[in-house]
Parts: C-alpha cells; sequence; structure tokens
C-alpha cells in the first residue's frame, strides 16, 4: 500500500502548481525508496522522474544534474533544457557533435532548434545530408521514414537559422507527423512562428490539445506551450483559457531558474491584465 499511495501521490500532485512543491519531495523520496512496480521500480527511471519534477517547476539545471544517461546526450528533457538556455553552451555542442557522429534518425531532431538558435548551419547541413543519404539508401523501412523525418526536419530549421521565417513556415506545415508523432519540439517551433506572424487561429489549432509528449509530469516545454496558448487565447478573446493558461504557468514556475524568468514576467503580467478588465 505504501508504494501506491507514493505513485498515487506523485500523479495527484504532478500538475498541481503548489507553492510547496511537494511532487518534487515526492519523487526524490522514491530515488531512495524504490517502489515494487512500474514506473519507479528502478534507480534509472526513479532518477527520471525526479529530474522531470524538478524541471517541471522551474529548476532546469538542478533536474539536469539529475538525469542519468542516455537522457543526458539528446534525450528530450537535455534537449528541452538546452532550448531554454539551462545548460552550458559549450557543454551542449559537445554532446551534440558526439551524437551527430551516430546514425542520423528521430533522436538527432532534438539537437536542431539548439543549433537554429546558435546559428550553427554547419551542423544542420551535416544532419540534413546524411538523413537525406539513410532515407535513399537505408534497408530498413522504418529507418528510411525517421531519416526522411530527419532530413526534412533540418531543411526547416536551415531556413529558419537564414532568418527565412516565410519559407520556414512553409516547410515546417508540410512536416509529416505521421512519420514523427514524438517530435514535440517542431510543433513547438511552428507553434511559435504562428504566433509570430500573428496567425493566431492556426496556432490554436496546434495549441488547444496537449503538449504532445504529456505524460505524468509536464515536460519544460509543455509549460512553455500552455504560456503560448495563454498569449494566443488572449489575441482571440478567449479570455478565460488565457487566464487559465496564464495562471497554470505562475503557479508551476513559481521560483524559476534566471533563464526562464521572462517567461514567468508574460504570464504575470497577462495574469494581471486579465483579472484587472474581469474586475
Amino acid at each position: 500500500m505504501k508504494g501506491k499511495g507514493l505513485f498515487s501521490a506523485y500523479i495527484a500532485l504532478s500538475s498541481l502548481p503548489d507553492t510547496a512543491e511537494m511532487v518534487v519531495s515526492v519523487s526524490r523520496y522514491i530515488t531512495t525508496h524504490l517502489l515494487s512496480e512500474p514506473p519507479f521500480d528502478n534507480p534509472l527511471s526513479a532518477r527520471r522522474g525526479y529530474a522531470r519534477a524538478l524541471m517541471s517547476r522551474g529548476h532546469i539545471r538542478a533536474g539536469v544534474r539529475e538525469l542519468p544517461q542516455p537522457d543526458s546526450s539528446v534525450g528530450a528533457l537535455f534537449a528541452e533544457a538546452a532550448m531554454l538556455g539551462a545548460v552550458p553552451a559549450a557543454d551542449v555542442a559537445e554532446r551534440y557533435r558526439r551524437r551527430l557522429e551516430g546514425p542520423v534518425v528521430v533522436p538527432i531532431v532534438m539537437a536542431f532548434p539548439w543549433w537554429t538558435m546558435h546559428r550553427d548551419t554547419g551542423s544542420l547541413r551535416i544532419a540534413a545530408r546524411r538523413a537525406d543519404s539513410l532515407a535513399r539508401w537505408s534497408s530498413n523501412p522504418a529507418t528510411r521514414a525517421q531519416a526522411r523525418y530527419a532530413s526534412l526536419s533540418a531543411a526547416a530549421y536551415l531556413q529558419l537559422a537564414a532568418r527565412d521565417t516565410t519559407g520556414a513556415l512553409a516547410r515546417f506545415l508540410a512536416l509529416p507527423r505521421d512519420l514523427c508523432p514524438i517530435c514535440f519540439l517542431d510543433r513547438l517551433t511552428l507553434a511559435q512562428l504562428l504566433i509570430e506572424r500573428r496567425q493566431n487561429q492556426d496556432a490554436m489549432r496546434i495549441l488547444r490539445v496537449d503538449h504532445p509528449t504529456w505524460t505524468i509530469t509536464p515536460s519544460p516545454t509543455a509549460i512553455l506551450w500552455t504560456l503560448l496558448r495563454g498569449r494566443a487565447a488572449e489575441r482571440l478573446k478567449q479570455k478565460e483559457l488565457a487566464l487559465q493558461s496564464y495562471a497554470w504557468v505562475t503557479g508551476m514556475w513559481r521560483k524559476p531558474d534566471p533563464e526562464l524568468q521572462p517567461y514567468v514576467t508574460e504570464a504575470r503580467e497577462g495574469l494581471a491584465r486579465l483579472t484587472a478588465e474581469r474586475n
């Protein structure tokens, strides 16, 4: 019962914006008192759960330190932390460089936003070229499909890195989502582009649903996803949805790392603005 109770508590607290951040305490306890059933029945998954809990509360740096291998190379959580600026650039560049030496299939797509932000078109071009080759010549159909998606995604980010937002937007819209349903950073990038161009209805079609990788505990970009939903909703005069979105972001990231502070400031200002309008 104790194990089931702990797991139930973890689930109940995971998305609850409580001031005490109890999910962090519960998940830390589980790392030294493993449960008898998945997903916290082994040290690696327990540490990953603890890392995810920390990062969901805006403690990205601390969460990265808890990530077990191979998550700390190009795993989704590491990629999110890197994209949010919570990992030293030299460290990210080296880890991604090593990963680029391996097969260019779907996991490497996680590196594309960071390379784009840092104008590393060289790495993007290498990834695009090698993915295209793998898509043409691999004997494995699944590998060919993944490599094709990676090639198309790299081409979209290359245009974005060149500041061709019109061309990049067209390529992101054309990405075959069925080849990579879990490539959520591409969906996030697309939503950001649509909002920047004030295509708020189109952005809302993406953002109205939950983050593509939402599991028990929201990831860092799930919080950002919700902030973007609030921004689009406010522009579309969907005030209740905007209020809910802003409130949840501020509740989840009460004391975030400095890199996240601009997002929290936007959410707090939006919440104050809409609350004043309501009153």
